[in-house]
């Protein structure tokens, strides 16, 4: 107490001791849990407050549908029954207001604005929407205060059938508005800004404070103001009725129109709310856009993180379902029921997920197709040309709209008489063609036969051709009054008019002749250039209709025009259901950036490259970036997500490639530099492909020697901004010639030895500042071994370009400028080439199940072997191939190959042996753990487990079962069984080599102490008829087990086995899963597995190679499996791939014969 003052005691929201705090009983779906906030303000950091979320339990409910309990999209002109408005200044101009027909909007061109007509949200006195501050009745700007409240909205499934089902909220925010700031004494004003509550029975709760975001969606990305997506925990009030409320308060009248340097403010814009369940697996509870997969082939699924108002914020959200517009997702044909028509003429078919339809009583036709690139104009059309002048209907090659001629009324071979052709682009430009007649009038009509147009319904018949038109009204505007004169005075000389007449025979017996088309609807001429016409003519299907052009200039003067040029004429029958138009603007799916034109009676349609009409256009496949797009343009942020990795994708590159040095690189250094020939430059030819690149040294000697001067310098690349999840690299093409060109591995280990003696170095740093410091030790060297030695020189000896990468770990989520410095240290043995960069990009190494410490590069797969090709996969493994046809290197020869790929274990040449009956089997598997094609497994092709069991759901697993429902063994209790090659041949003189991949997905805590699970992998020969052990390869548990030192009868994980390492056994292993889990590669040379083994049958084997009749003998490779029990065979079981028997290059060892 304080002056008399008593202190008051208000409870801090959301705060928890623990997940019981949260207020509602009711989370069959909902986990609560207590977390810490990481950066409390500084009055509650003593206190390490907590505060409670909810996180959604995934597939709770997912065997119910998703349920709507509210979708507004604002498609018409007032606001969704039931909402309400609450306006503390009704009478001012600024409202909560449908805005109709807006490119502003996110979809449909509606959507919901609280502003003025003006495009702010400033209420005080205004003139041509500019604040007016001082005047006569100038009335000055008050505080906003105004709510926009939804109808009474029912959170729960009919019937109790869901209890406690996970709700969000929602919806598309756009909005810039007075930012939040810090007044002197350490409060926070909140600016103008929107918040949301929920309204219940038990009082109105905030779930949405937009000042958690600058009271802006500002996008970093492009610098504008764009649509955010927002999304909102509705759980806590799941199985309640609640209204939402969006509450806009300005606090003050004060910057309502513009921020303090001049930036207009926008308001608040509001689209597709949505209120809805998330039990469908579509809408699974997601951290990032990677757990989320789409629905279906209409809709983009997205990551919604939830943007609730928790102090330690949120790291769940769901996934977000976009639909595909003019989209009709199917699973099969039977899902499409909306066709064009009448249902029972279309036959539907599902294609790639999405319904397309097919006219089954009718097909589309061209009844009439002229292209006009013959000699002579058809026979059968009959033309009146001009009697007076050299005007006539002809084919000429003078212009084409396609191919080479086209359809002509006038003087086609009219010679120019030195004035300039109104039009240009005739292909002999010494014709000007014209069809002046010397002061005459010219009259034309060309007659073209009938064509039986179809009697079937609903069709649509189309007449459609180019037409290139130049007249007197090239250079003149034919406005309404022309129009208006032309059809009210008999005598008013309409001149230069071409008009399409269809001629038919009318009911009564008589002859129609109606125009149909008329060049004044189009502005007389088609001012020098080819334009499509396209007229409907499906009023007069059923008929025989001739047509005829009619082309009159009413009058011999301005005549000297070139005249009427028609191409690709045609009539078409079209179906329903086919988009026809007689113009672009009858083609519905056209936009901005879908641009349409009107071919032939069809819409065709061009994409516009970088333009969007939403975020769906912009996704680029990364689930950690953010795409958006705004003002029609993509953008792309890199995601904030830390623990989003998407390996194979750049995130910024450089290639070089340009006229110089590309912009915002810098170069450091030059000044007073004393060898100033020996530098960072950029050349145009010595890149990778000869191509440009960045280069250190004396481009004229190509070396960086300056006599006996040491030389040094650095580049700075521009600010660069490195993903913050997985391992972010850099790599780029390298190629580096330094003094280390002729060190050999013993050298280069004497030299790291040698502490503070320092060759040739090229170096990385960092800076977080914009270049202003960089860090004091850098993040790469290049003679730290990792991976090179000073020099990419490969394994022949050979200075070439290397895949090189390193980590960016230390600056990841920053944006960073990276110093390359090269620094000869000495002036002493520098005549090397030195730096050569190329083909820099900013990407992600990512740790999966199948790679848990990923590559780099290919430089970080190099093996030593130059007969060998290495790379570096997307996926993190390294992969080498053998170089083949390269001189001085020898491979082995593949004799057999087992990878049961598209056939049956019989048919590649195994021999099973099983129960018969049991769902557990060795047989070949259509697919294999993390990765394509198939494998050899054991285990239950119908559940995923190995399990010998058949009980119940097909889910069902071992314990679930009783013993009566699984199968028995002849091996005795527990899935088991044998797979058994085709034997191999072996002869004397040379070796041989045995490879496979192995992945045991078992029971570790049955089988990392041995004691159930067995399977081992052996060589068998055949002694007396019987198939006898040879060697064994690979063995788990059974008689591999071994006893504790201390304690025989326990065994001991770590000395058990064969060439297979229990969880936490040597430091090489996997601490969780040992060898389990993971494909795994084995490879045996055939000497180095028998010469070792003193056993009986291992001695004969070799003595029958070298001392028998034949010189050869044969073997087979068994894989045994036996789990023992019916109990805890629920994993995957044991796959087994890329078996190889090949003959090596090397020979038999002499001392092993």
């Amino acid at each position: 107490m304080t002056n008399g003052e008593a202190c008051s005691l208000r409870p801090i929201p959301y705060c928890c001791l623990t997940p019981q705090d949260f207020p509602s009983p009711n989370i069959e779906c909902l986990l609560p849990n207590c977390n810490l906030d990481p950066n409390p303000p500084a009055h509650l950091k003593s206190s390490n407050p907590s505060y409670w979320e909810l996180s959604i339990q995934k597939n709770c409910c997912s065997d119910f549908p998703n349920l709507v309990a509210m979708n507004a999209g604002f498609d018409e002109q007032y606001l969704p029954q039931g909402w309400d408005v609450l306006d503390q200044n009704a009478g001012d101009d600024v409202d909560w207001k449908v805005l109709e027909n807006s490119d502003e909007c996110f979809s449909n061109n509606n959507c919901v604005r609280l502003g003025d007509d003006c495009g702010s949200y400033y209420n005080g006195t205004k003139e041509n929407c500019v604040p007016v501050e001082e005047g006569v009745d100038v009335q000055a700007a008050t505080a906003i205060n105004i709510n926009l409240r939804t109808d009474v909205l029912d959170l729960s499934y009919p019937d109790g059938s869901v209890e406690g089902a996970p709700w969000a909220l929602t919806f598309r925010l756009k909005m810039n508005t007075e930012e939040p700031f810090e007044d002197g004494n350490g409060d926070i004003y909140s600016g103008d800004n929107l918040t949301i509550y929920v309204i219940s029975d038990a009082g109105e709760s905030l779930v949405f404070d937009s000042v958690n975001f600058g009271n802006s969606t500002f996008n970093q990305a492009n610098g504008q103001v764009g649509w955010k997506l927002i999304s909102l925990n509705l759980g806590e009030w799941s199985d309640k009725t609640v209204a939402v409320e969006f509450r806009f308060d300005t606090g003050s009248g004060a910057l309502n129109y513009e921020s303090p340097a001049g930036e207009k403010y926008i308001g608040v814009l509001l689209d597709n709310v949505r209120v809805q369940s998330l039990c469908e697996s579509g809408t699974q509870p997601c951290g990032n856009k990677a757990e989320c997969l789409s629905s279906g082939a209409c809709s983009v699924a997205s990551c919604a993180v939830f943007h609730d108002v928790l102090p330690a914020g949120n790291s769940q959200g769901f996934c977000f379902q976009e639909a595909l517009a003019d989209c009709e997702a199917c699973t099969v044909s039977a899902d499409c029921t909306t066709p064009p028509g009448d249902p029972a003429d279309f036959e539907a078919t599902c294609v790639g997920g999405k319904c397309q339809y097919a006219s089954t009583v009718c097909d589309s036709t061209t009844l009439l197709n002229h292209d006009f690139e013959g000699a002579d104009l058809d026979e059968s059309w009959t033309p009146l040309n001009d009697p007076f002048c050299s005007n006539f209907w002809s084919l000429t090659s003078n212009r084409a709209s396609t191919g080479q001629q086209s359809l002509y009324f006038g003087d086609a071979t009219h010679a120019c008489d030195g004035a300039a052709p109104e039009c240009t682009g005739v292909s002999d430009n010494t014709l000007c063609p014209t069809y002046d007649c010397q002061g005459l009038k010219s009259y034309t009509t060309l007659d073209i036969p009938s064509v039986a147009l179809p009697s079937e319904a609903n069709v649509v018949t189309l007449l459609n051709f180019d037409l290139f038109l130049s007249t007197e009204f090239d250079n003149l505007n034919l406005d309404q009054n022309y129009l208006d004169s032309c059809a009210q005075f008999p005598d008013f000389a309409c001149a230069d008019r071409l008009q399409l007449y269809a001629i038919y025979n009318t009911p009564g017996g008589g002859v129609s002749e109606t125009v149909i088309w008329d060049s004044y609807d189009m502005a007389g001429s088609t001012k020098c250039g080819w334009q499509p016409i396209n007229v409907d003519i499906s009023s007069l299907n059923g008929q025989d209709v001739a047509f005829r052009f009619v082309f009159d200039t009413q009058d011999g003067t301005s005549n000297e025009y070139e005249g009427v040029y028609v191409d690709n004429l045609r009539v078409d029958k079209f179906c329903p259901g086919e988009e026809v138009c007689a113009g672009a603007g009858d083609c519905a799916l056209a936009s901005e950036c879908k641009p349409a034109s009107c071919v032939q009676g069809k819409c065709e349609y061009e994409t516009v490259a970088g333009c969007c009409e939403g975020d769906i256009d912009c996704d680029d496949g990364n689930p950690c970036t953010v795409n958006t797009c705004l003002d029609k343009t993509c953008t792309t942020a890199i995601s904030e997500d830390q623990g989003c990795c998407y390996a194979g994708v750049a995130y910024w590159s450089e290639n070089f490639e340009g006229s110089g040095l590309p912009e915002n690189w810098s170069i450091q250094g030059d000044e007073g530099n004393s060898a100033p020939d020996v530098k960072w430059q950029w050349t145009a030819d010595m890149g990778t492909v000869g191509g440009g690149g960045l280069y250190f040294g004396n481009s004229a000697t190509n070396s960086y020697k300056a006599g006996i001067i040491p030389v040094a310098g650095s580049i700075d690349t521009p600010v660069l901004q490195v993903p913050p999840g997985g391992d972010p690299i850099l790599r780029f093409d390298l190629f580096l010639s330094t003094e280390f060109d002729g060190y050999s591995d013993g050298d280069f280990s004497d030299y790291e030895k040698e502490a503070g003696f320092v060759l040739d170095r090229l170096s990385v740093w960092a800076s977080i500042d914009g270049g202003a410091n960089f860090s004091a030790v850098p993040i790469w060297e290049s003679e730290s071994g990792q991976p090179l030695k000073g020099s990419t020189k490969n394994p022949d000896g050979l200075v070439v370009w290397q895949d090189m990468a390193f980590s960016l770990k230390s600056v990841a989520g920053k944006s960073v400028v990276l110093r390359f410095t090269f620094d000869s240290i000495t002036g002493i043995d520098n005549d090397y080439m030195g730096v050569k960069i190329d083909n820099m990009q900013i990407a992600q190494a990512c740790v999966s199940a199948v790679s848990t410490d990923p590559c780099y590069s290919t430089l970080w797969c190099e093996d030593g072997d130059g007969c060998t090709i290495d790379a570096c996969g997307n996926d993190g493994l390294c992969s080498q191939e053998n170089a083949y046809g390269k001189e001085g290197c020898c491979f082995a020869e593949p004799l057999m190959n087992y990878g049961c790929n598209d056939t049956t274990a019989e048919a590649e040449g195994w021999v099973i042996t099983g129960q018969a009956g049991s769902p557990a089997q060795f047989e070949c598997s259509a697919s294999k753990p993390g990765g394509s094609g198939g494998s050899l497994h054991f285990g239950n092709s119908a559940d995923g487990s190995y399990s010998g069991c058949t009980c119940g759901e097909v889910n069902a697993c071992d314990g679930d079962c009783l013993i009566s429902e699984c199968f028995p063994s002849e091996f005795g209790s527990g899935p088991a069984g044998t797979a058994k090659t085709a034997a191999f041949t072996v002869k004397k003189g040379v070796d041989y080599e045995i490879s496979f991949d192995l992945f045991a997905d078992l029971n570790v805590a049955e089988g990392s102490i041995g004691a159930l699970e067995e399977f081992t992998v052996r060589l068998m020969t055949d002694v007396l008829g019987q198939d006898t052990e040879l060697a064994t390869l690979v063995c788990h548990a059974g008689k591999c087990d071994v006893g504790q030192t201390a304690n025989p009868g326990v065994t001991d994980p770590c000395t058990s086995g064969v060439n297979f390492q229990y969880p936490g056994c040597g430091s090489a292993t996997d601490p969780v899963n040992g060898d389990y889990k993971k494909w795994k590669k084995y490879s045996f040379k055939l000497s180095e597995i028998l010469c070792g083994l003193e056993a009986s049958v291992p001695q004969t084997f070799i003595n029958s190679l070298f001392n028998g009749a034949s010189g050869e003998n044969q073997f087979k490779l068994q894989v045994d499996f036996h789990a023992n029990d019916h109990f805890g065979n629920c994993d995957q079981g044991l796959y087994l791939d890329e078996l190889v028997f090949a003959q090596l290059c090397d020979e038999w060892p002499s001392q092993c014969k």
